[in-house]
Order: C-alpha cells, then structure tokens, then sequence
C-alpha cells in the first residue's frame, strides 16, 4: 500500500526544492512612466531613506497637490459631463509597522512653510479685524460692521461637520482635507451619530453648492462650493470590517495604496522634502478666480476611447464595490491628470525660474494627451489593481486564502519549526478544516515535512512539522 504524503519521511540534511505555490504580485506604482526619471529618483531617494513604500508617498503627494488647487480649478471633461471638480480622497493601507503615517509626515513637512504663510496673513487680518470692528462699535453702526476673517486650512484633523463649517468660508471656499491616522475613526463616526454627516462627505467630494440649516444657526449657511478630501491610514483587519457595510458610494470614491512593505537604508544624503515643498507652494500661488480646465483634442479623443472601455469592463464586474470603483474611476482619471499637469507645471517653473530672467509661465489652461495618458496608466496599471486587491481579497476570499494567510503567520513569526498541536493552543492553525488534507497538501507543494527527530520509529506519529526557508523569501 502507497504511503500517504504525511507519512513520508525525508531525510534530515536532504535539500528543499522549489515551493509549488505561486508568489501573489502586489501592484507597482509606475513612477517613472507617469512622473518621469528625475522626479522619480527623488521619491525613491526619500521613500529609500524613510523607509516608506513610494506608493504611500506618491499618492499622498496626489492627493494633497489636488487639494492645493482645490477650487481654483474645475475641469470641463465634454459636453454633457458636469464639470469635474479637481480634488482627490486616498487611503493608505498596511499593517501597524508598514509605516503609513511617516510618508504624510513628509508631505506635511513640505507644507509647514506654506501653513505658516497662511497663518501670519489671517493673524494680520486679524488684527486689521480688531482695528475696524473697534471703529464700527464707535461709530454707533454707521459704519460697515467688518467680517470677520477666517484661516484657511489645508488640513484638519476634527472630522466632525461642525468642525468644518468653522474652516470654510462660504462665500470663498477652498478645499480642505481631512486627515484620519485611522480612517476607521472617522467612518466610524459619520455612521454612528448622523447620516446627514455622511452624506455631507459624499456631497463634498463632488464639489457642489451646499446649503446648511441647523436651530443652532441664526441663518441658513450657503457654501457655494463644497469640496471636501479626504486622506488617511487603515489597517487590513479594519478594512474588512468596513467593507461588508452596505455600499453607498463612500469606500469606492477612495483611491487605496496597499504596497508590500520595505526596509529603510541608512541615508547618504540630507532627507530633504524641497521638491515637494516647491510644488505645493507653486500650486498655492494660481489666482483663486476660478478658471475651468479642458482636455485638448488629441487627449479628448484619447479619454472618450478609453471611458467607453472602463464603462464597459465596469458593467461586467461581479463584484459591486469594485464595479462602483471602476464607475468613479473616469472622473478620477481627469482629476489625477489635471494634478499632474499642474505638478509638471510646478517642476518645469522650478528648472526654468533658476537663474533666469524670464517671466515665469502662466498656470496651465489645457490638459495634455500625455498627461491624460499618464493618469490612465495610473488607473490601469495600479489604482484598479489596487482596489480589486482590496475589495475582492478582503470580501470575497480566493480558494487559496486560507493557506495563504496560514503561511503569511509563519512567515511574520519565523517559524523554522512548528507543532500543530501548539499551534492551535494558540489559535494560529486554520479551524474548520479537513486537517489531514491541508497538511498533506502543504508537504505535496514542498512547503513543509515531516520533523521525526527525537521520537522511537514505532511511535505515536508526530505532529512537528519543518518549514521550507524559501517560503521566508515568498511574497505572500
């Protein structure tokens, strides 16, 4: 009679062969393809030095670029399409040690200069305040009562709507990010106390007038434009949770960035943040009068083709977070190349605005076809990788996933050795499982074998299992 697989024996000394298991390709930001060499050497210097994923750093770089020219910018896609407002929502995911915080602590180092700029202008204005209300109270009422000033904010950390009516200006409304080091938080939040906070955010990401009434305010505020970014980390766990509530369009307006893990290396160079800091200071000197930004011919033509393809992979998805992703994507393929064409228009003002005399050019008016190329190799190649990656793996398991995530835990602990038996004291060995078979099937793949030393031959069978080293070097 053939012996089963979990009876087999190797040898102690005897080599391990190739592990039987393909290796799970996590999706690689094209960088160079879409923000070319020079700029993409400088993020992976900083991603190397920081030891942040570049895909974290990049897309808050995104994210934040959108929300700099926020309302300054519409962009007029064609006819019967509202125009798209510009700004962007990303969300970073990872585990704890993933190190997602630290590539929002470079990009808000590069805005520390321009918060501060904001700052000393509303204190000045502040003081002017001060000075005409004064003049009003004398002057019994004659006068024009002053208004009061308000400091524009780039990010806020308050999630609550009351929060952020304190930052927008009504009349003049810039965008304003909200940054969650746990987007758990706040979701949690909009849902638990009010579906009218909720849906605030949903309007917000839209860009559209909001009206406001509430018993506390004497009178109705009117935002002529509410546009609302959102920016934040979560951890796998917590996002499983989220994505099982019922879909009303808030998780598929995210762009995500899940990217393997890597180790940082001491640095042969100052960390320096400067190019960012150049961008997001050029972007926040456009004219705040709002101008609307078109696609030239060549990248309409380009965008029309490829959104009649998105909408039609769209309709035969499956699944129905990621079809209302692929659904959002056209307007955020626009969005992301109106950020890059202003990027570009930052780092092009840098090389020529040195040492030189010449008028700096004016901001850009029309949307290229390679920058509209550009922000659709974005969305082919990694944002709708991405969110298949999120969505699908997260809600509805691969056959495999249970295998996977097992070998993910001996992998993060070492395991050079394991007992199933302890293992399962310890509520890492898989439940509800034909045992026998999964262990079988892990030995067929030359991932583990059987360990017999330190037990006579005729005696009780073990359960001590040797790991294949290789499986330490897997991508799982």
């Amino acid at each position: 009679m053939t012996a089963t697989p979990l009876n087999v024996i190797l040898p102690e000394k005897e080599e391990w062969g190739e592990i039987g298991l393909a290796e799970e390709e996590t999706p690689k930001m094209p960088l160079s393809s879409v923000f070319g060499e020079s700029f993409s050497q400088y993020l992976q210097k900083l991603s190397r030095a920081t030891g942040t994923p570049i895909d974290y750093i990049a897309l808050s770089l995104l994210v934040m670029s959108s929300v700099i020219i926020g309302n300054k910018r519409t962009i007029y896609v064609r006819n019967g399409w509202t125009d798209e407002p510009v700004h962007l929502w990303g969300a970073l995911v990872g585990a704890p040690s993933a190190k997602k915080t630290v590539s929002v602590k470079i990009i808000k180092k590069a805005l520390r200069r321009l918060v501060e700029t904001r700052k000393m202008q509303y204190l000045n204005q502040k003081s002017i305040y001060r000075s005409a209300l004064q003049r009003f109270n004398q002057s019994g009422g004659t006068d024009e009562e002053p208004k009061k000033p308000i400091m524009r904010q780039l990010i806020i950390n308050d999630s609550t709507v009351e929060a952020i009516h304190r930052v927008i200006d009504p009349e003049n409304p810039e965008c304003v990010c909200v940054f969650r080091d746990e987007l758990t938080g706040l979701m949690g939040a909009l849902s638990k106390y009010n579906n009218g906070d909720r849906s605030f955010f949903l309007e917000g990401y839209n860009g559209a007038p909001y009206n406001i009434n509430r018993v506390k305010y004497d009178e109705p505020i009117l935002i002529s434009k509410l546009s609302l970014s959102i920016l934040g980390t979560i951890q796998p766990q917590k996002l499983k949770s989220l994505l099982r509530e019922a879909d009303d369009g808030f998780i598929s307006r995210l762009l995500f960035a899940f990217p393997d893990p890597i180790f940082s290396e001491e640095p042969d160079f100052e960390i320096d943040e400067g190019k960012i800091r150049i961008i997001f200071e050029k972007l926040d000197q456009i004219s705040s009068k709002h101008q609307s930004i078109s696609l030239d011919e060549k990248a309409k033509e380009i965008f029309n083709q490829w959104h009649r393809e998105n909408e039609i992979e769209t309709q035969k998805c499956v699944d129905e977070l990621l079809q209302s992703s692929y659904g959002k994507m056209g307007g955020q393929s626009v969005r992301l190349a109106c950020s890059l064409e202003h990027i570009f228009w930052a780092l092009s003002e840098e090389k020529s605005g040195k040492n030189t005399d010449d008028k700096p050019e004016n901001p850009p008016k029309l949307i290229s076809k390679d920058t509209i190329l550009k922000a659709i190799v974005l969305i082919e190649d990694y944002f709708k990788p991405m969110a298949e990656k999120v969505f699908c793996d997260c809600l509805h398991p691969r056959a495999d996933n249970v295998q996977r995530s097992f070998l993910r835990c001996l992998k993060d602990q070492k395991l050079e050795k394991f007992n199933v038996r302890e293992l399962k004291h310890r509520n890492v060995f898989p439940k509800n499982i034909d045992e026998n078979e999964f262990l079988t099937n892990l030995i067929e793949l030359n991932i583990i074998r059987r360990d017999m030393s330190g037990f006579p031959p005729k005696g009780r069978p073990s359960k001590n299992y040797v790991v294949n080293p290789k499986l330490m070097e897997m991508k799982l």
